[in-house]
């Protein structure tokens, strides 16, 4: 390739120019090293790829931030060079975009452990022009992530004194003393994968459990493969995260620290200490006098400080400062002021300058950081109910701001295998956590370190984070064989990432590993970083084992479908844990989905997982997706069958995916209704498995990988809402009578005034009620973060009702608080537990009305109104978002989409109103997006939208 066009860079203080490949050009090459080059020949070819003479040819298109491989697929020469013809011919389009995630692809691509470390080891380039500088001013160049060994050159001078290892650590050099010869800045990296890459097989639960392992690098551990994902052939190597050319003067600003308390012997109190430090650092060979200065809510504090010359940047602590009345950051749902209310944020300004008086001319570094003012606490040795209660046991219990926090979570296993998602994707997924009313999401130990940007995204939309370390049961070294280089190698990591991250309100704490415990050396060492004596980190325990989040070690899981009934008793086999890290497993995504992630082949109408098919039995392209089998051998010995033909047998692909969302709603929708019915009784907190994962794999997603929410998705979020009001179906499907409790997470006391329900037939209405709280048990009162039973439901009469052929019945809770809260939820159930009677249900049609408005161009808002004219329920409808498209072209959607409502029914005589919201940046403004519908056993129809 030519040389590439050269991008001219002006980075300004605290505004760092973003390197990626959509503002500057890259190029990659591969190494042409032998496997183990010495020292001196890397040198010479880094020297050489950087000198002014060197012209590059050869080179191909890269894509930064990004994966080795990821540039790879996008290269015509090396798809037709390594991948098979015939699979080629197979897929129109796939020579110049050959799709990793699309069916069995990532089997035909070569794996770095068959084709050797060589095969992605590849050199990056570019060239940027900067502008001249004076001798007090510095440019630095960052890299925020490389996976995973690296040497770096500028200008034919090599940066880094020993090599690069570590997935985890920010690499930054000061590049002023490196000038170019013409003006132009060239820049090379040669990157190597993970050595050793580890050795998949086919259960891909972190490969070959031994040596030699991807574990024994400081890498993200699932590329190798697991049960939930494909192996990643050049095991997710690469310029994985932003690369940056920022400027300063001499002092520069590092690694801000701020510490927030608004407690006084565990209670709230109107005044917040906070207390703010920060690292400078004197990048001359002379003693600097200047001047540090912060902002924060119009608080200004200024340090004169004399910083001599050092190779460590030097710590500086401000005067602890006190906030009157401050705004608190709460998690979302718990604000004593609105249960929609976003958290509040702070902005802290840090600037140093040189001298007294701060100007364009003085400012020497500029550092903003967004400030959640609140506290955590936690009560170590809180006591729930055991298996074999009466006994109790130990659990932890978290508070935020003095309030107790019931933890609703979501394991999060990253965006991205490729690396290809930036803050938009980042922002989108944890919205959509946020909108499921999950309130946490574990930051699972087998993936990495999150990027700020994540954690900016669960600051402000306030969902709390357990980030784990980088260790997995599957392969840990044991204390006596632990290298020196994996302990320094983990040291930089640990600590740099430490300092990363946690100056976030939204962290919660620190988990040391994933189901295990890591070398008792490292162990020891991250205590010395973080809790109340840490060096690091005092405002956050670390926990040893994921599977110890209560104090003590129990068991996660199970990863399968129970029985619903199974979630109000006891789970069977040890599955009793007070606080559970990982449990649940199902992922069907809705069939647009499907059709972008399968080849027809693999989705036609007798293709499809049989009645009872277990996950070996299907196809081997469903196999390789990680299809989850949605039935159970139950280890309690009570079978459960197969949950998507209990709705009749699907006749085709639609009718497979259609009912998979109905199972994946009920069940996910029982399992938390289950475990809140017992909130403090038995259980402090739960983390679904998984809540979402960074590839098109069909096992264990709230939604899917194109970011289309799931049926398990709107199960969750009404099951986890902020007041709810739920059925205890412990005794379900055999008894007729349901306990009745409301779950409250707010900080307040609610009182219920009344709950009305209403039972239909597939035929007809056959019981209705409305009961008033006054005179029901506790007066309709639950505390604030606690769940309350407030009566005893008995339907045997109305049931009694139902014809003999009918067994399926619609129930409908609606209750209404003295403060005009209003809690919905929406049970189909059955009096034998099967749904088949439901394959030929005559859904009543629902008319709708719409609005749009155009908030600004590709924001949009749909105001929706729906109305059931019919005497029966109109069932599981669910809407959609389409790009508009000419007849006979395949439908596109617009993705994501937050419904506040969808997949949803409505009782006879009944009005809905929905609000919608999303952006589409890619239509013009002749076009609008359309607005579809489809309720249950009835063909899509588009609504009408009125745009202002």
């Amino acid at each position: 390739m030519d040389k590439p066009n050269t991008t001219i860079v002006t980075p300004k203080i605290s505004s760092p120019i973003i390197l990626n490949s959509t503002l500057v050009k890259w190029l990659a090459i591969k190494d042409d090293l032998p496997e183990k080059p010495s020292a001196i020949e890397i040198k010479e070819k880094g020297i050489q790829y950087t000198s002014v003479s060197y012209k590059p040819t050869n080179w191909i298109d890269a894509i930064i931030p990004g994966t080795t491989l990821n540039t790879l697929v996008h290269n015509s020469e090396w798809i037709k060079q390594n991948i098979p013809s015939k699979i080629l011919s197979e897929q129109p389009g796939s020579t110049t975009f050959f799709n990793p995630y699309f069916d069995t692809n990532l089997l035909h691509i070569p794996d770095v452990n068959d084709k050797g470390i060589t095969f992605y080891t590849y050199w990056y380039y570019t060239e940027i022009k900067l502008p001249e500088i004076n001798d007090a001013s510095h440019f630095w160049l960052k890299f925020r992530g490389i996976n995973y060994t690296a040497d770096i050159f500028i200008n034919g001078k090599q940066l880094n004194k020993e090599q690069l290892k570590g997935m985890f650590f920010r690499n930054d050099f000061d590049i002023s003393t490196f000038p170019s010869e013409d003006g132009v800045t060239r820049i090379a990296v040669r990157i190597v994968p993970p050595n050793p890459v580890g050795i998949p097989t086919l259960s891909n639960n972190g490969g070959i459990q031994g040596v030699p392992n991807i574990g024994e690098n400081v890498t993200m551990r699932y590329p190798i493969g697991w049960d939930w994902m494909a192996t990643i052939p050049d095991r997710s190597t690469g310029l994985w995260d932003q690369v940056s050319i920022e400027t300063t003067k001499s002092l520069v600003l590092k690694n801000p620290h701020i510490t927030t308390t608004v407690l006084e012997n565990g209670i709230l109190t109107n005044n917040a200490k906070v207390n703010i430090s920060v690292e400078v650092y004197n990048s001359t060979n002379k003693i600097q006098i200047g001047t540090l200065k912060y902002v924060l809510n119009e608080k200004i504090e200024k340090l004169s400080i004399k910083i001599p010359p050092s190779t460590e940047a030097k710590k500086v602590t401000f005067p602890e400062i006190i906030i009157s009345n401050p705004k608190l950051w709460w998690p979302h749902g718990c604000d004593p002021s609105g249960t929609d209310k976003l958290p509040e944020l702070y902005d802290l300004e840090i600037y140093i300058y040189l001298g007294e008086n701060i100007s364009s001319e003085t400012l020497s570094d500029q550092k903003k950081v967004r400030v959640g003012i609140r506290e955590f606490s936690i009560k170590n040795d809180f006591k729930v109910d055991a298996p074999t209660s009466p006994s109790k046991r130990k659990s932890r219990k978290f508070f935020v701001n003095g309030n107790p926090i019931f933890i609703r979570g979501g394991n999060w296993m990253g965006t991205d295998a490729l690396f290809r998602m930036g803050a938009d994707r980042y922002r989108n997924e944890v919205r959509m956590h946020k909108e499921m009313n999950i309130n946490l999401i574990r930051v699972w130990g087998g993936g990495i370190a999150e990027r700020p940007e994540f954690y900016e995204a669960c600051d402000e939309f306030g969902i709390l984070v357990m980030q784990e370390f980088w260790f997995s049961s599957e392969f840990i070294y044991n204390n006596s064989n632990l290298p020196e280089t994996y302990r320094k190698t983990f040291t930089k990591c640990a600590v740099d990432t430490i300092k990363m991250l946690r100056n976030h309100a939204s962290l919660l704490f620190w988990c040391a590993a994933n189901e295990s415990i890591p070398p008792q050396e490292l162990l020891v060492e991250l205590k010395t970083y973080i809790g109340a004596k840490g060096s690091l980190d005092t405002q956050r325990i670390l926990i040893e084992n994921s599977k110890a989040i209560s104090g003590q070690v129990e068991n996660d899981g199970p990863y399968g479908i129970y029985n619903p009934d199974r979630y109000f008793k006891w789970l069977p086999d040890g599955f009793t844990g007070s606080f559970n890290p990982e449990i649940g497993s199902l992922g069907v995504p809705p069939v647009e989905s499907m059709r972008l992630v399968l080849d027809e082949n693999s989705l036609g109408d007798k293709t499809i997982p049989k009645r009872n098919a277990k996950t070996s039995d299907v196809l081997p392209s469903w196999q390789h997706l990680k299809y989850s089998q949605y039935f159970i051998n139950s280890p309690s010995g009570t079978p459960l069958n197969d949950q998507i033909y209990t709705y009749g047998t699907p006749k085709n692909i639609e009718d497979f995916c259609e009912r998979a969302q109905l199972a994946s709603y009920f069940h996910y929708k029982e399992l938390w209704e289950g475990y809140l019915t017992y909130m403090w009784q038995r259980y402090t907190g739960l983390i679904i498995w998984k809540s979402q994962g960074p590839w098109t794999g069909l096992r264990a997603k709230l939604y899917d990988w194109f970011l289309e929410s799931t049926g398990g998705y709107w199960g969750v979020k009404n099951a986890c809402e902020a007041i709810h009001v739920q059925l205890n179906l412990i005794n379900y499907p055999n008894s007729s009578t349901f306990d009745i409790n409301i779950v409250n997470h707010t900080v307040n006391k609610i009182q219920s005034n009344s709950i009305e329900w209403n039972v239909y037939s597939c035929s007809e209405m056959i019981g209705t009620g409305n009961i008033s709280m006054k005179s029901q048990l506790n007066k309709g009162i639950v505390a604030g973060s606690s769940t309350g039973l407030v009566y005893s439901l008995d339907l045997k009469t109305v049931l009694s009702k139902l014809k003999t052929d009918e067994k399926v019945y619609f129930l409908k809770l609606k209750m209404t608080t003295n403060k005009g809260i209003t809690s919905e939820n929406f049970y189909w159930l059955s009096t034998n537990g099967q749904f088949d009677e439901l394959e030929t249900y005559k859904n009543s049609i629902i008319t709708c009305t719409a609005n749009g408005i155009i908030a600004k161009k590709g924001s949009y808002k749909i105001q929706l109104t729906a109305n059931n004219n019919g005497a029966l329920v109109s069932f599981w409808n669910r809407l959609q978002v389409r790009k508009p498209v000419k007849k006979g072209m395949d439908i596109e959607r617009v993705l994501p989409v937050f419904y506040d409502k969808n997949y949803f029914s409505m009782l006879g005589k009944s009005e809905e109103n929905i609000e919608i919201e999303f952006e589409e940046s890619t239509l013009t403004n002749s076009q609008k997006p359309e607005l579809w519908l489809k309720g249950w056993n009835q063909t899509w129809q588009q609504i009408k939208v009125i745009w202002e």
